[in-house]
């Protein structure tokens, strides 16, 4: 059977367009300098479900952890598209300035993750699912987000600064943020059954007036390890690149983020990529999938569930039960069932980073669980969003202060007037897809009736049925974070 792998590709694409509305910066231009380029993406170091299961983990050549040594490589004039970000042969990359190998230390190591950065975090990805649910079918990765944000922050200045430090790490310094989130991505598993993997890059113009200040892209490097290259932005070869890129770096399941809309011409876009394919546990038999109907908001389907039992899964909260289904190493799927009669609106409106972090903490004993097969697609602008949670300096581009990624030199318009353009934020962008089915799940991220051929459950064990609008996460089980989160409102 086919592995059904959680892509959960999400994909935040933060476009930093030029404008030519002078802002005055403290530092003069940071000398241009080369542009370090890491030549491998990042991977999930592995952590145990349970400290029994460690021995499990493959090591077999699956990519398990990261070495602090890696390639790197400098932009330079007339090189060739590299073969970690390379696209389909048929497209033209020739305006694709990458590659020659140079190597770059990391210096920096993991430690525990913080509670105050759990809190947080937690917070953020309950904010975001408030915000972007609509009442309808939605898939979000935190993580995706928090990364493309915590890369941006990391070049902002002044008041654009504290407002990206006050909605990523609440009290925590970005240094702190950095850290904590450096720390968390090296805690998440990737074996042979249950892989994550993660990718960041960063785009350039090649337009010869953006000074890149090289100490930014050394500690984006450091921190995140993001491929980087200077291309002319939105022509469609670079598009084609980008998009080969995306795909590549999700398996596929997101084959393209980026238009050539002709919409501004873009200085830098930043992106993220994630990837979640796991398998369930314990696999569900045929014998187990019976039709049934799931009561959406926009009326009854036809739909496959899938039951089984699980140990030490059971959630009761109040006003919610659910349960936690547990892929084969690393991470677990939660579902939350609304109480009856409360409204999926209602519910996710209840949410809040410590209410999520004590329900995936649950271990309620033995559970029945009923889980609809389902797949779901989603992507939107999250700009507004993100705006409602705070981030209104860093949308402004007559206030926000990016002058720590880089400045543009003076330019002169055809009339020869000279004006130094801003670096501002365009638009960021999520996109989604997930597969839940019997062997496990793909993302980019059940009542129980006795029926023939359903094997015998739990006898007086509590029963979950999710026939009508719920909540879900995928989390990792070391930190009980969600990587993905999102809602089930109609299927089909």
């Amino acid at each position: 059977a086919c592995a059904v792998f959680a892509l959960a590709f999400v994909i935040a694409g933060v476009i930093l367009f030029r404008t030519p509305n002078a802002i005055s910066h403290e530092n003069s231009a940071p000398e241009h300098s080369a542009v370090y380029v890491p030549g491998q993406s990042q991977t999930g170091d592995p952590a145990s479900r349970e400290e029994s299961n460690t021995e499990s983990e493959d090591t077999s050549g699956a990519e398990t952890g990261r070495s602090e040594e890696f390639v790197c490589s400098r932009i330079e004039e007339g090189g060739e598209y590299g073969t970690e970000v390379s696209g389909p042969e048929e497209h033209d990359q020739s305006n694709v300035k990458f590659l020659t190998a140079q190597t770059f230390s990391s210096d920096r190591a993991a430690s525990e993750v913080g509670e105050a950065f759990k809190e947080r975090y937690a917070s953020f990805a309950a904010e975001l699912l408030q915000k972007c649910s609509k009442g309808e079918n939605t898939l979000l990765s935190p993580l995706s987000i928090y990364t493309v944000l915590t890369m941006l922050a990391d070049g902002a200045k002044g008041e654009t600064a504290d407002e990206m430090r006050r909605v990523l790490g609440g009290t925590l310094d970005m240094g702190e943020i950095d850290q904590e989130l450096f720390s968390y991505c090296e805690s998440l598993k990737s074996t042979e059954y249950a892989s994550l993997h993660s990718a960041n890059a960063i785009w350039l113009t090649d337009d010869e007036h953006l000074m890149i200040n090289d100490g930014y892209i050394e500690h984006i490097s450091n921190t995140f390890r993001a491929d980087i290259a200077r291309a002319p932005l939105m022509e469609q070869t670079t598009v084609d690149a980008i998009n080969a890129w995306c795909s590549k770096k999700t398996d596929g399941m997101i084959p393209k983020i980026l238009e050539n809309s002709g919409d501004g011409v873009p200085t830098m876009i930043l992106v993220n990529a994630l990837a979640l394919d796991a398998m369930w546990d314990l696999p569900v038999d045929s014998s187990m999938i019976k039709d049934a109907s799931f009561h959406g908001k926009n009326g009854d389907t036809e739909v496959k569930m899938m039951y089984s039992s699980e140990d030490n899964g059971y959630i009761c909260g109040g006003h919610e039960t659910g349960f936690i289904k547990y892929y084969d190493n690393g991470y677990a799927f939660v579902a939350l069932l609304p109480e009856e009669g409360m409204s999926i609106e209602d519910y996710i409106a209840s949410l809040d980073g410590e209410k999520l972090l004590s329900l995936f903490k649950s271990r309620g004993g033995e559970v029945n669980a009923v889980l609809p097969e389902f797949s779901c697609d989603w992507e939107k602008s999250i700009t507004g969003v993100l705006k409602g949670m705070g981030l209104e300096n860093a949308f402004d581009v007559s206030a926000a202060d990016y002058s720590g990624i880089g400045v543009f030199g003076e330019i002169r318009d055809e009339d020869g007037n000279a004006y130094t353009p801003a670096l501002g934020v365009g638009s960021v962008y999520h996109k989604t897809h997930i597969d839940v089915d019997p062997t496990g799940t793909r993302a980019a991220s059940a009542t129980v009736v006795a029926m023939d051929g359903i094997p015998e459950l739990y006898e007086d064990a509590p029963t979950v049925v999710l026939d009508r609008p719920f909540v879900y996460a995928i989390v990792d089980t070391q930190n009980l974070l969600p990587v993905f989160i999102g809602c089930v409102t109609d299927i089909g």
